[in-house]
């Protein structure tokens, strides 16, 4: 069987798998309750495969129920059932210990741990082999767009990783964030760093470490009103000045829009919300200050960023942090909506650790 692209690896589907292990009377077990079990319930449900026990971290074993099963520990499920199970991780992190978990949990069950990949929000196409060879033009002209063997590597590893779940298709790829900072970004003293999806000010923190605490504007916006406080707190006590906050999400437009108002980090203009907040474009925002550096996570809305901010991205050619993870085409479509607006920019994907692949990011350079 060919890989659904010439450069990708695998060929079967979690999706197979799981199928398979139905048809072969192999217990299915799911690790971890909330949202991400759920879907996998729904999952396993359509495809005709029955759940027969679910675990979770010892910190969280109360023997209390989730969907008609018992919440056990590993140690009980295994015992009972045996270790040939095929175990699907429902829960997303990036916490190095609950990675290096999950890395022991392959050690014991070789090619027995799955993580399916679980939008983080409501998608128009399934992730599958149909859903490669729909899009198998889009992603084989990023992947001759991407500049180094690294980005290759990892868009590689991410599709690898979505259809198959296998966690070594991420673990592969992995590389720190601060180092791909420093070597790609080069971040000095002059910059005009625009931070949009700015939380609570962690990344600001993070831009501050890199340039010595110097620059000569910071223009943040961050829609979550308990998470502005919190950013409007971090400014204060660290006495910052030439900084501008807004209570604003970003868009293609100037508008009111329905927003998940949650104090996290995962508010968005995607979900079923009632809360309106204000929404404002790249261009306005750069009527005051020319961006030199753009980082752009904005749960979902970065395609939109981009198209309310082509006018700013075409004169002032700034460096990007671009996050590509929330929706299956941002690791096309993004960088490919790039190139029209400035042709020669230099796009570097790394893939910084975290299951399941989030925290897939474009460093994205002005042409040389």
């Amino acid at each position: 069987m060919k890989p659904p692209l010439p450069f990708m690896k695998e060929t079967v589907s979690y999706r197979q798998r799981i199928e398979e292990a139905a048809r072969k009377g192999r217990p299915l077990v799911l690790y971890g309750m909330g949202d991400g079990a759920d879907k996998l319930f729904s999952l396993c449900d359509r495809l005709g495969a029955k759940i027969a026990a679910l675990f979770a971290s010892p910190g969280f074993v109360r023997h209390q129920k989730f969907h008609e099963l018992t919440v056990e520990s590993y140690e009980e499920v295994t015992a009972r059932l045996g270790s040939d199970c095929l175990i699907l991780i429902a829960f997303a992190s990036e916490k190095p210990e609950v990675l290096e978990l999950f890395a022991r949990l392959e050690q014991k069950h070789p090619g027995g741990v799955l993580a399916p990949h679980l939008p983080l929000y409501e998608e128009k196409e399934e992730f599958g082999p149909a859903y490669l060879a729909r899009h198998a033009e889009e992603l084989q002209e990023t992947y001759a767009l991407l500049a180094d063997d690294r980005s290759r590597a990892v868009l590689s590893g991410i599709l690898d990783f979505k259809l198959s779940g296998k966690l070594s298709c991420l673990r592969e790829v992995y590389s720190r964030r601060r180092q791909d900072m420093e070597e790609l970004l080069h971040l000095g003293p002059q910059e005009n760093y625009f931070d949009l999806g700015a939380y609570d000010g962690d990344t600001i923190k993070e831009f501050l470490q890199l340039t010595g605490g110097s620059y000569r504007h910071i223009t943040a916006a961050e829609p979550d009103r308990r998470n502005c406080r919190r950013l409007r707190a971090f400014t204060e006590q660290r006495r910052l000045q030439n900084v501008t906050i807004l209570e604003k999400g970003l868009w293609c437009e100037e508008a009111l829009l329905p927003f998940s108002d949650t104090g996290g980090r995962q508010g968005s203009f995607r979900t079923r919300a009632k809360t309106p907040v204000p929404v404002t474009t790249l261009d306005r925002l750069s009527e005051e200050h020319a961006p030199t550096y753009i980082k752009l996570d904005v749960e979902g809305a970065e395609y939109e960023t981009l198209q309310g901010g082509a006018a700013a991205i075409k004169k002032y050619r700034p460096k990007l942090l671009l996050a590509a993870y929330h929706y299956n085409d941002d690791v096309f479509r993004l960088p490919l909506l790039l190139r029209t607006l400035v042709p020669g920019y230099r796009f570097y994907l790394r893939q910084h650790p975290y299951i399941p692949a989030w925290e897939s990011n474009y460093f994205v350079l002005p042409p040389q």
